[in-house]
């Protein structure tokens, strides 16, 4: 796999998990203001959604640092060999 292909990947990762945050975040804060969903359990659902898009956008930025980890290490390498 292409070095571009997995940072696209990682990027790509956080910004699906960032969207998500976001609706999940709007959800919470409007919870309550209509009639659908006034209970805990309407409540629980974008609580843990948002938990989950955390650990997306946290993995998706291992990638994308390994990636960085990795390009680093090669330039480093082909200075050297100069």
């Amino acid at each position: 796999m292409a070095i571009n292909s997995v940072l696209a990947t990682g990027v790509q990762g956080i910004q699906r998990g960032l969207n998500s945050a976001a609706e999940n975040a709007q959800k919470i804060a409007s919870f309550g203001t209509t009639s659908e969903n006034t209970t805990l359990s309407g409540l629980a659902e974008p609580m843990v959604a948002l938990r989950q898009d955390l650990a997306q956008v946290q993995a998706s930025a291992k990638v994308v640092s390994t990636v960085d980890d990795m390009l680093s290490s090669l330039l480093r390498d082909l200075n050297e060999n100069k």
